[in-house]
């Protein structure tokens, strides 16, 4: 199967305020979940985020694919429709809540899934699964602990 993200919408629904100057820092750590939930392993995913690849946001894995919409001249959502016409109908699902992109796909007869139904569904039950996990000790990894160290040095200026 492979998975199609419109990455900034499922963003948007996912954090409370996507604040620009923290943006870098959002789109790796919905990387980082998206590569740990259970459907990356034998699936490809195919992230698709508006504008340029401005940082070093990228996986290395076989079975997920980051793309940035600018770097093919248009935006997400016209990646997206490009996309999904690539592959069988029945082995894409595409994760959009955008009206135009889920009318696209559906006409197409591809699966839709709401980002509401997957963020609920894979995001917040391996945010679950980890933290419980975290809580047993393992240490935060180097990436994690410079995010965490941005974020405090930012609340106490």
């Amino acid at each position: 199967m492979i998975y199609i993200l419109d990455a900034h919408n499922i963003m948007f629904k996912m954090y409370d305020v996507i604040n620009y100057v923290d943006h870098q820092h959002l789109r790796e750590d919905f990387v980082r979940q998206i590569s740990n939930i259970p459907i990356s392993k034998n699936n490809k995913i195919i992230i698709v985020f508006d504008g340029q690849n401005y940082s070093q946001t990228s996986k290395n894995n076989s079975h997920i694919q980051i793309i940035y919409s600018s770097s093919n001249g248009q935006k997400a959502d016209g990646v997206i429709k490009n996309l999904s016409e690539k592959y069988e109908q029945k082995k894409v699902t595409v994760i959009s809540s955008d009206r135009s992109v889920v009318k696209y796909v559906k006409q197409g007869g591809l699966n839709v899934i709401s980002s509401n139904q997957f963020i609920k569904k894979y995001l917040i039950k391996n945010k679950k699964r980890n933290s419980a996990t975290s809580q047993k000790g393992n240490p935060l990894n180097s990436e994690e602990i410079e995010y965490w160290k941005k974020i405090f040095n930012k609340n106490n200026n």
